[in-house]
């Protein structure tokens, strides 16, 4: 048998070994949920209860709601990423412009 068969016969078993493993992990966490309790908010936030469910049809039509989530979730998005980018800006910044030579800055930054 050559090297390259062996190699292959090798990351075969390993493959099969770790996809077993992997299968275990999963099945002992789905048995360890099986063993939870029910969801306590079950019938706290039913919306088909809810009175004015059957007027949803109508106000959906002259306030386009899905829309209205779908923008209000992208302005969120947009802000939140606004402020990541000003907080590294400023990290970056005060990194860069440290009393310390380049070699050091990069040395804090992998260690």
């Amino acid at each position: 048998m050559s090297e390259l068969g062996v190699a292959y016969v090798l990351l075969n078993l390993l493959q099969n070994f770790l996809l077993g493993i992997g299968s275990f992990v999963i099945d002992l966490i789905l048995s360890f949920i099986s063993f939870m309790p029910t969801d306590p908010f079950n019938g706290l936030l039913d919306v088909a209860s809810e009175p004015f469910f059957a007027y949803m049809p109508y106000i959906n039509w002259f306030i386009p709601i899905d829309y209205l989530v779908i923008l209000i979730g992208s302005v969120l998005d947009a802000y939140a990423l606004m402020i990541v980018f000003k907080y590294v800006k400023k990290i970056l910044h005060s990194l860069l412009n440290s009393q310390g030579s380049m070699l050091k800055v990069l040395g804090f930054l992998f260690s």
